[in-house]
């Protein structure tokens, strides 16, 4: 069900992005400078639109700045482990507070398209360093997987499984904003569907590989239950890099 399910939420983001991108052209071609949903929302409601759409997208845009922001944290906290010890996260919290600050000046997306470029290569080398070592290290003692778990053990953990998957595809919030700084924005669609599947494939391959060597073990992030050895630690410094450059991406549009 969780590999249908990120299937499934592919094929919705693609719709969606497809979608944005004709609505933006109607607003493009009724002379409307659609930077941002609100613009969007005024097109198809009028003033009353505009503010509804507003409110529910820098609503959800600063609860996932608050979640990346804890992210980032904890990501670092995982990076220095060895060498801090157990040093409290809110301290790891203002190091990150200092990194992204001057960054988050920065008003404009075209600016940080090569963060957005860097962002995806961590995460693609996060996964893939993750699943060359799961699988060199093989199945691990005890571990039992089922196709579909119908117990009701631990149900708050299977919704918590479930909300982090749709979380994953929540990039459809800066689509407008993105679609406004390109050159060429009938190519959308294009991004939509080459970044999608990177994001699904990424997705299935270290769920997939990740339950079959973990079980019931499985941990999140996976990169916490590699074993502690250098490549470990590149791939929690790409994972904390990835989620840094994303909060800084979502930050900008606030």
């Amino acid at each position: 069900p969780g590999l249908g399910l990120i299937f499934l939420l592919a094929l919705g983001a693609i719709y969606s992005g497809t979608l944005i991108s004709r609505l933006w052209t109607i607003a493009h071609h009724r002379k409307i400078v659609a930077e941002k949903y609100g613009d969007l929302g005024r097109c198809a409601y009028g003033e009353q639109g505009e503010r509804v759409v507003n409110f529910v997208t820098y609503f959800y845009i600063s609860i996932v700045t608050v979640v990346f922001h804890l992210t980032s944290a904890e990501s670092l906290q995982t990076v220095f482990y060895d060498v801090g010890g157990d040093r409290c996260l809110w301290e790891y919290s203002f190091f990150v507070v200092l990194m992204v600050l001057p960054l988050g000046q920065i008003r404009s997306l075209a600016n940080v398209s090569y963060l957005a470029i860097i962002g995806a290569v961590t995460i693609v080398g996060t996964v893939l360093i993750a699943v060359v070592r799961l699988v060199s290290n093989g199945p691990l003692e005890g571990a039992e997987t089922v196709l579909v778990n119908t117990t009701d053990h631990n149900a708050r953990a299977k919704v918590n499984t479930l909300v982090l998957i749709v979380f994953s595809y929540c990039g459809q919030a800066i689509f407008a904003e993105l679609i406004s700084s390109m050159q060429t924005p009938a190519d959308f669609p294009k991004a939509v569907w080459s970044s999608t599947i990177t994001m699904c494939s990424s997705y299935i391959l270290i769920a997939s590989v990740g339950y079959y060597i973990l079980g019931q073990f499985a941990i999140a992030p996976v990169t916490d239950a590699l074993p502690e050895d250098p490549w470990a630690q590149v791939a929690n410094v790409l994972l904390f890099a990835h989620v840094l450059i994303a909060y800084i991406i979502e930050l900008n549009i606030l």
